[in-house]
């Protein structure tokens, strides 16, 4: 008896850590208004900065394409969910539906989110999807959707 108790034990602390672990991989952090220039800084490369939403479905058809494609790829992409921080759990769980919970993921900070879309894109009302192209010179355009 002694030892069975001891097996489940074991089991059980390894589940523990393995659940603990992968959600330390896909955690989405949250996006408040300086993130946005700190994130084109950080970039050395030609990147997407793609806003979205979970009630956005050409927003999710846009996302399942795009995990399709090579990591090197992928990796040229940042998700940004406008449907803010006290979504983060589903936000996460969308994210790992689609199989992009390891890539460069954020939620928008629920108290802020008129002053990051304002400094964002004074002319954006929020829609989704709104999707940005940086250039290797941080030059941006807008991409239409």
């Amino acid at each position: 008896m002694k030892h069975i108790l001891s097996g489940v034990l074991k089991t059980n602390l390894i589940l523990f850590w393995i659940i603990s672990h992968s959600a330390e991989a896909s955690d989405v952090k949250t996006f408040n208004v300086t993130d946005y220039e700190n994130i084109i800084s950080q970039q050395n490369d030609e990147f997407v900065m793609l806003f979205w939403s979970m009630e956005c479905s050409p927003c999710i058809k846009e996302m399942r394409s795009i995990s399709g494609l090579s990591t090197k790829q992928r990796n040229r992409f940042v998700f940004i969910s406008t449907d803010g921080d006290d979504f983060k759990q589903e936000v996460n769980n969308t994210l790992n539906n689609l199989g992009l919970e390891k890539e460069k993921n954020w939620v928008f900070n629920s108290a802020s989110t008129d002053e990051i879309i304002n400094t964002i894109d004074s002319s954006w009302y929020g829609e989704t999807p709104r999707s940005y192209y940086f250039d290797k010179e941080k030059n941006r355009t807008r991409l239409v959707n």
